[in-house]
């Protein structure tokens, strides 16, 4: 199984767990910006090293230092979705 696939889980059984209908589309930092620019991205979900590429889209990001940690996961979750829900 993929870091993606594994992800695409990890994300879809959190955001279930805080109540929060959600699409969740699997994508790589080098076709990110073609996802943003033709469908409606709340938010992105990856790995903190990629903050650089990714702070430009200006969506909530919910960066991670180890992408299998469901706890930490959960709270840059949380937090974009608040960022989120003030940005509405």
């Amino acid at each position: 199984m993929g870091t993606g696939l594994i992800m695409k889980i990890l994300v879809e059984n959190i955001l279930k767990e805080e109540g929060t209908d959600a699409e969740v589309a699997v994508t790589n930092a080098t076709d990110i910006g073609g996802l943003v620019a033709s469908s409606k991205v709340d938010m992105i979900v990856s790995h903190s090293e990629l903050e650089g590429r990714l702070c430009r889209y200006g969506v909530p990001l919910a960066l991670l230092d180890n992408l299998v940690d469901k706890e930490e996961a959960r709270k840059r979750i949380r937090r974009a979705l608040e960022r989120l829900k003030k940005a509405q």
